[in-house]
């Protein structure tokens, strides 16, 4: 097991770690690496962060640790001050009952084994003794990460009404890991999917985008399918053509665009609501408040919610789905997410067997306009309008806007060029 510390120590924590497991030692107290971290280790990779099971009370590790603070203490959590990071310190427990889907009402501190018993998958319930080196395995943890499954200790259906979340982590498990999920565990899992629903959108939310940044986009979205995800997400789930779906997913993209979370959640929906393109985008090219709605419910960040509005339209408008003059495909190229818009498009004729000879073009003529990647500003602004007795009104908005699109069209270099065109 010495392997597993040369692993431990290539976090940068792992020096303040071991001295917290030789106080709470030392203290009398047994003291275990506990959970993701072990697993992680067990697998050779390193540990995202440590977490530390104890028999020391909540009280005792507060003593013992003054930089430390309350994380959870109704439920054994502390928090103790790391230069890379906290490290949470949690009193071995057994959990009451579940009556919210999420929390247990009460819990008992008890022994280890009772800890390993309480937790949700077996390649997470295992402990490493620092002090002995050994590995501690209650619920054959072990033998589940060699064979690459993903089982829930204990009844998948108690697990699940535990806490309904554990559905989506068993899903991001077993694609993060690249293991399959145990034929018990996934049956009752999408048997208790629609227990989805009573969960808070915000931890539904953040649990999809860590599946998303797996990067495993097929894996991740099918099983997105299979939950009903996409219906409550988009309120689309039939009348969709999956395979064209799933092809779009298959399709590499740049590493540069995946810790983007606006991406992220592009490529997960442009292949249903490409589909969909009329009944989603009102003739000014914004989401229709159906669609907006659901996503704000689903408490998507508003700006993210207009990001994906921006790049949808602007990719239906580069493609010719949408009308759009030159100078307003090239204005919606002149964004952060040119990337993101050129990637979709092609992807997406790509996969209906078309060329892509449309958004070459319209990127040559953007590179025939941009400098360092940004089209020069426009000529005629505000001020030059009032000048002419043109009130400031939304009638000048769209002026000022028509102006620099012919601009950006003809490659006009001079203002008085343009202004002649309002006479």
């Amino acid at each position: 097991m010495s392997n597993l510390i040369h692993v431990f120590s290539r976090h940068p924590n792992w020096p303040e770690v071991k001295e917290i497991i030789l106080i709470l030692n030392k203290f009398g107290a047994k003291a275990y690496l506990a959970g993701g971290c072990v697993r992680d280790a067990l697998l050779d990779r390193q540990p995202k962060d440590f977490d530390i099971a104890t028999s020391a009370m909540p009280e005792e590790i507060l003593q013992l640790f003054p930089n430390s603070t309350e994380r959870g203490k109704a439920f054994g959590v502390v928090a103790v001050s790391c230069s890379n990071g906290p490290v949470e310190v949690a009193t071995f427990r057994k959990d009451g009952p579940y009556t919210d889907g999420r929390h247990p009402e009460s819990v008992e501190f008890l022994s280890d084994k009772e800890d390993a018993l309480r937790r949700d998958f077996t390649v997470n319930a295992l402990f490493y003794n620092l002090k002995e080196e050994k590995i501690i395995d209650y619920v054959n943890g072990v033998k589940d990460l060699k064979n690459q499954i993903i089982c829930t200790v204990g009844k998948p259906e108690k697990r699940f009404k535990e806490d309904h979340l554990r559905i989506l982590r068993a899903v991001r498990f077993s694609i993060q890991l690249g293991f399959k999920l145990d034929v018990l565990t996934e049956k009752t899992l999408f048997e208790m999917k629609d227990t989805l629903q009573k969960i808070s959108k915000e931890r539904v939310y953040e649990e999809c985008l860590k599946i998303l940044k797996t990067g495993d986009f097929t894996g991740g979205l099918s099983a997105f399918k299979k939950l009903n995800l996409f219906k409550y997400f988009l309120g689309m789930q039939e009348d969709i053509n999956w395979d064209f779906c799933l092809n779009f997913w298959r399709e590499s993209f740049p590493i540069s665009l995946l810790q983007n979370r606006t991406f992220l959640w592009m490529m997960a929906f442009y292949p249903l609501l490409i589909q969909k393109e009329k009944d989603i985008l009102n003739k000014e090219g914004k989401w229709n408040p159906d669609l907006s709605r659901r996503f704000k419910t689903w408490k998507i960040p508003l700006t993210i919610i207009k990001q994906m509005n921006n790049i949808f339209y602007s990719s239906c408008c580069l493609m010719g789905i949408r009308e759009a003059s030159l100078g307003k495909k090239l204005r919606m190229l002149d964004s952060e997410f040119l990337g993101s818009i050129s990637f979709l498009s092609r992807n997406y004729l790509k996969n209906k067997g078309l060329n892509t000879n449309i958004i070459d073009k319209i990127e040559k003529e953007f590179t025939a306009r941009a400098t360092n990647g940004r089209l020069p500003g426009p000529l005629v602004n505000g001020d030059d309008l009032k000048a002419l007795g043109i009130p400031e009104d939304k009638n000048m908005a769209c002026i000022l806007e028509k102006l620099y699109d012919l601009q950006l069209e003809k490659q006009t270099k001079e203002k008085e060029t343009l202004l002649k065109h309002l006479h």
